[in-house]
């Protein structure tokens, strides 16, 4: 059926060149380094505002108090004393056990504004993973970093245990942010021409056992 004239429809030509500016402009967005950035400051927002409404769970007042006697802890002495007992009487995980008691002793506020950094910075160490090998351009993708995001919010069991809560986070989040580290560390070398110098090696091992524990 003939189109009567004044139609609203534009020429085919004039249809396809805004289809295709559209989309460049989609790419640029999609490829922009600021987007990048504008996004993983829109995350750690977004975990802030989480960690704010996270109160003291179990673990934390547990752990506010000496597994040696009971006493509530007030210094750093206090938390090995601590520890000590931790290890024959609860588990060995020493390293993350020492920052939750060490948390617990300095004002809240600042761990919060620290444990949506962590978790900011693993959604970006994943992210960097995915790109760890790709040589095509262009290098960003803000699309992947928000379904890296959106895969940890929906998929990880109960995200607030493991991402949020302090001794949770402590023992989880931190744990897992420290093991990207490690692995990033041990591909680049792997695939360097150089390779890690003896002292650079040794501290390879150390970090090992701290991620390990």
């Amino acid at each position: 059926m003939p189109v009567r004239e004044g139609a609203p429809f534009p020429p085919r030509g004039q249809s396809r060149d805004h289809t295709e500016e559209t989309m460049d402009k989609l790419r640029k967005l999609n490829t922009s380094r600021t987007v990048i950035i504008a996004i993983l400051a829109a995350i750690f927002l977004l975990l802030l505002y989480c960690n704010v409404l996270t109160p003291f769970q179990g673990d934390d007042y547990a752990y506010m108090h000496s597994f040696a006697d009971g006493s509530r802890i007030t210094s750093i002495s206090d938390i090995i004393t601590s520890l000590r007992a931790h290890r024959l009487t609860t588990n060995g995980r020493l390293i993350p056990h020492f920052f939750v008691h060490l948390f617990l002793l300095i004002p809240l506020p600042f761990f919060k504004v620290l444990n949506a950094a962590v978790f900011t910075l693993t959604i970006l160490l994943f992210y960097l993973f995915a790109y760890r090998f790709s040589t095509e351009e262009p290098r960003h993708n803000a699309l992947l970093l928000c379904v890296i995001f959106g895969v940890m919010w929906v998929f990880s069991p109960d995200f607030g245990a493991n991402n949020l809560w302090l001794a949770g986070a402590l023992n989880y989040l931190w744990g897992e942010t420290l093991f990207l580290l490690w692995l990033g560390v041990m591909t680049r070398d792997y695939f360097s021409d150089t390779g890690m110098k003896p002292w650079q090696e040794l501290l390879f091992v150390l970090f090992a056992f701290v991620v390990g524990n």
